[in-house]
């Protein structure tokens, strides 16, 4: 990641995952997961050009979610300061998950939580998720993720649906890290 943040190589461990600073060598990797039938329909993705900007833009973090046994990829995170400077808050910009149903994606939101706090020093997370996508919005709940508020109807879906955004925060005082 070439960004003011400058970190390289691996930056967090957990018990069966790790995060390491994304390179350019992985954006097919990241821009192939957000295509996945799963995943698709859950995210507003990027394209290539714009990943690569990210990795050079200092106010974001971008994260290859890798298996510890055998360090192969099995996700991505993104996170935003975007005016966190000012503010306190971190944007949970992006969460995608390779292989579903193995635990990765709640490791990874306990993982985010104690990056954010305890290193980046923030004081507010916040994210915004389909309000279609039940499973991730009960995943941050279960987490200490609290509703903010919802943006009704704003993200067109297939066939010219639209679908609410849910709003959700956690403060560092509610966090458990």
């Amino acid at each position: 990641m070439s960004n003011d943040n400058q970190m390289e190589g691996m930056i967090m461990s957990g018990e069966k995952i790790e995060f390491w600073s994304t390179l350019e060598t992985d954006i097919e990797y990241v821009t192939g997961i957000e295509k996945l039938p799963a995943n698709r329909n859950f995210i507003l993705g990027n394209t290539r050009e714009e990943h690569i900007s990210n990795l050079a833009n200092p106010k974001i973090t971008h994260l290859i979610i890798r298996r510890k046994d055998d360090r192969s990829p099995a996700g991505f995170v993104l996170l935003s300061k975007g005016d966190g400077i000012k503010t306190g808050n971190l944007e949970l910009r992006r969460l995608v998950i390779e292989e579903k149903g193995n635990g990765f994606g709640r490791e990874a939101v306990k993982m985010i939580k104690k990056l954010a706090f305890e290193c980046m020093g923030v004081h507010r997370i916040w994210l915004d998720v389909f309000s279609a996508n039940k499973v991730a919005r009960g995943l941050y709940a279960s987490e200490g993720f609290k509703i903010d508020g919802i943006l009704r109807d704003c993200i067109r879906i297939d066939d010219g649906l639209y679908d609410d955004l849910v709003v959700m925060s956690i403060l560092e005082s509610d966090s458990g890290v």
